[in-house]
């Protein structure tokens, strides 16, 4: 799935980039409504699905995100395991196509309890 984000002053660091723990948060949450959009639980049937929880995300900042820019999400499906669903997602400066971050996630889908 593809996002695009334009980051303001308010998702700053204090040196006018976009701040690291905002780009961290970005791509959690878009691993997660990518995942509950797609409905993928333990046998890649869609249907719907309650928000997951993260086991592990790693986070690699490649370069500065520009202010005023739009950024560009990609996040994908790397491997949909019995209990653990590995994502992959990126965070792209769409007008000079630079990297910014990359990131892994695992997800633990869980079922509704009502």
């Amino acid at each position: 799935m593809v996002w695009e984000f334009t980051a303001t002053r308010a998702e700053a660091n204090p040196v006018g980039k976009l701040h690291g723990g905002c780009i961290m948060v970005l791509l959690s949450y878009a691993g997660k409504l990518m995942l509950m959009a797609q409905g993928l639980q333990h046998d890649e049937t869609p249907k719907p699905s309650p928000i997951p929880k993260t086991v592990d995300m790693a986070l690699e900042c490649m370069a500065a995100g520009d202010l005023g820019s739009p950024l560009r999400i990609e996040t994908e499906v790397m491997k949909n395991g019995r209990n653990i669903v590995y994502i992959q997602s990126k965070v792209i400066q769409t007008d000079s196509k630079r990297l910014v971050a990359l990131a892994n996630q695992s997800l633990r889908p869980l079922e509704s309890k009502l």
